[in-house]
């Protein structure tokens, strides 16, 4: 009887495992209305230093840690860092190449060397790669509040 009450416990704890679903909605519960192209977002932003919207692109690389980020293809090998806000949800870490629209806010951000080299182990990247960061980057990034991985 021991033994049957440990194997009930066993199903019980492994079915309450909150495994994170492979789409959806993420964060905040958003719609895909009003998004607009990562490209033409940015290209309207100009020269302001912050811009609030919702985005769309293909997902091309994910956070392989916790899915507290992932990076758009910009094209020619550019990418932009979408980030969760306040490290608030995760995402699918096998959600490359998939279809993600953002709501937030997109800002410039000084990257300092060893948050880029966080964010190179968290890709796993090899050491060598890791090594290979030696300067600060000035980039666009958003913070998003919710997100819907299609």
């Amino acid at each position: 009887m021991k033994k049957l009450g440990f194997l009930l416990l066993g199903v019980v704890l492994f079915a309450a495992c909150k495994q994170t679903p492979k789409t959806g909605n993420f964060g905040e519960t958003i719609t895909g209305d009003g998004a607009v192209a990562v490209n033409d977002f940015i290209a309207s932003m100009g020269d302001q230093p912050e811009m609030q919207g919702k985005i769309v692109g293909t997902v091309q690389q994910v956070c392989q840690a916790e899915g507290c980020w992932y990076k758009y293809d910009l094209g020619d090998g550019k990418t932009m860092m979408v980030i969760t806000k306040d490290h608030a949800f995760q995402l699918p870490k096998d959600c490359s190449g998939k279809t993600a629209i953002a709501e937030g806010r997109m800002y410039w951000k000084e990257t300092s060397v060893d948050e880029l080299k966080h964010y190179a182990v968290d890709a796993k990247k090899s050491q060598e790669e890791i090594d290979a960061i030696t300067e600060p980057k000035r980039e666009l990034r958003f913070e998003a509040t919710g997100i819907i991985i299609q």
